[in-house]
């Protein structure tokens, strides 16, 4: 589903950072207009990964790009403030989103940051059907 919104998502409009989402990324929630009507979309991103330790700096910072589609923070176990995404992205400010012309809410923020939910979903599905098959032969 996520290729075919990256194909049709032909055209492109600035939206607004409106609020941040409530998981643990705090991405953007970017509203946008198409035709007059009001949509929203997040910032998303392919994968997250957190280090946390206790020795790390009270303030949460991303070892790449914010932009680039794996986020990887690191923060303070203990203490940690989570400003990352306010601070790159303040309300108000503009970001592009690209949609598609016949369906406006499927789009995607800034850029396209590929699934790879699909890859987990093929090794669980394989791994099933290898101990199937090995449990059916030891039998």
């Amino acid at each position: 589903m996520l290729k075919i919104i990256k194909n049709r998502s032909t055209r492109s409009v600035l939206g607004t950072v409106v609020s941040y989402s409530y998981n643990g990324t705090k991405a953007p929630v970017v509203e946008y207009f198409v035709n007059g009507k009001k949509h929203k979309n997040i910032l998303r991103y392919s994968y997250v990964s957190r280090v946390s330790t206790p020795l790390s700096s009270t303030d949460t910072y991303a070892k790449d790009d914010v932009l680039h589609t794996k986020l990887r923070l690191r923060e303070n176990s203990m203490l940690s403030t989570n400003t990352i995404m306010e601070e790159n992205f303040p309300l108000e400010s503009q970001m592009k989103v690209y949609y598609n012309p016949k369906k406006p809410k499927l789009s995607y923020v800034q850029r396209y940051a590929p699934s790879y939910l699909w890859i987990v979903f093929l090794i669980v599905a394989i791994l099933t059907i290898l101990s199937t098959v090995l449990l059916f032969f030891t039998l």
